[in-house]
């Protein structure tokens, strides 16, 4: 798969392609492209892309009828690079506060990327988000983020 950066245009399809099918550094370089304000894309488009995927072809119930780990890690690259562009609207928080719970999200690293990309948007309940993860979540990986960013709060 190319690098799709024609200098500071960025195709949203091919950052999709790279999240849920590529190899690990066209990951990383499709988050990249999102972290870079100079690069043209439609991020809301994007964000929209980023979010249907989360609910349909790599939901949590998908993996449980599929018993697949891939679907586990592509969310788990979803979650995190949906935190990357601004949020404009409130359904990007809200899918992502619903992937840091743990009644709904089983797979502990979906969980921490969600909670990172909830880092990166800093909603106004943040606090309060990282509060219930850090009491509720039984996974250590997601409690010590939490609790991480409450203790650097002074909480």
């Amino acid at each position: 798969m190319m690098n799709p950066s024609n200098g500071a245009t960025v195709s949203v399809d091919w950052i999709v392609k790279a999240l849920t099918s590529g190899r690990f550094a066209e990951r990383v370089i499709a988050q990249r492209h999102l972290d870079d304000e100079r690069k043209t894309l439609d991020r809301q488009a994007a964000r929209d892309k980023l979010i249907h995927l989360i609910r349909t072809d790599f939901s949590p119930q998908r993996e449980a009828e599929d018993e697949a780990t891939h679907v586990a890690d592509v969310r788990c690259w979803l979650l995190g690079s949906l935190g990357r562009p601004p949020a404009e609207k409130e359904e990007p928080v809200k899918t992502l506060r619903n992937h840091v719970d743990f009644k709904v999200e089983r797979n502990k690293w979906a969980r921490y990327w969600a909670l990172t990309s909830l880092l990166r948007l800093k909603p106004p309940d943040l606090k309060e988000i990282c509060a219930k993860v850090a009491k509720d979540d039984k996974d250590l990986l997601p409690k010590m983020l939490a609790a991480a960013v409450l203790a650097q709060s002074g909480d």
